[in-house]
């Protein structure tokens, strides 16, 4: 938030939370002027322009709709399942408001530049892409990261940031195939997610 307000002009203005003293305490962490005692109440300011929903999965498509709703443009881990994510992107465009994943390895600096040594040619013909992306998370099925009914798991939560590595930087020509696998915890949860582009 700090590099938000200190390099952007954008500005978070206001936070609601499940738990209002967490909303607060994050609010005065960040220099937060407003803490909403709702999600309802948040959508309806008129002075937010766009809302990041940082609640567990299930609640995404409920809270983006609302969002949408009061023309708010919406950028999150967008849904539990590709109907989910058609479905907001539709209202979202019907509605004249943008919708976005808010994938933060596109981002990055060094995403830029394999996108600009790609696009320079300077590894020739790009046949496979392999990206990896983890973390140390101990295996706890009533967490969040764990619980398939919360989203979690690789392709849900982390397992997903090294996608913009096979689509981003388009290092393929012509036809591809992407795949991606991993091994499941024996709740459900993929623990670790593999992603390969091949190109034809």
């Amino acid at each position: 938030m700090a590099a938000l307000h200190a390099h952007t002009p954008q500005r978070a203005v206001a936070v609601t939370s499940r738990r209002p003293e967490r909303a607060a305490e994050f609010a005065a962490r960040h220099g937060i002027a407003t803490v909403s005692g709702s999600v309802e109440a948040l959508v309806a300011d008129p002075g937010i322009d766009a809302v990041y929903i940082g609640t567990p999965h299930p609640l995404h498509l409920e809270q983006a709709l609302a969002a949408i709703a009061h023309g708010k443009h919406v950028e999150k881990p967008i849904a539990m399942s590709a109907a989910e994510a058609r479905t907001m992107t539709e209202v979202g465009r019907a509605a004249g408001v943008l919708v976005m994943e808010a994938m933060w390895t596109r981002y990055l600096p060094q995403s830029d530049i394999v996108r600009q040594v790609l696009a320079d040619g300077l590894l020739g013909g790009v046949t496979v892409v392999l990206a990896d992306f983890g973390f140390a998370a101990p295996p706890d099925p009533t967490h969040r990261l764990w619980n398939p009914e919360l989203g979690g798991g690789a392709l849900l939560d982390a397992g997903v940031c090294p996608i913009p590595s096979l689509s981003r930087g388009r290092p393929c020509h012509g036809d591809h195939r992407r795949g991606a696998g991993g091994g499941r915890r024996t709740y459900g949860a993929r623990g670790s997610l593999t992603s390969v582009t091949s190109c034809l």
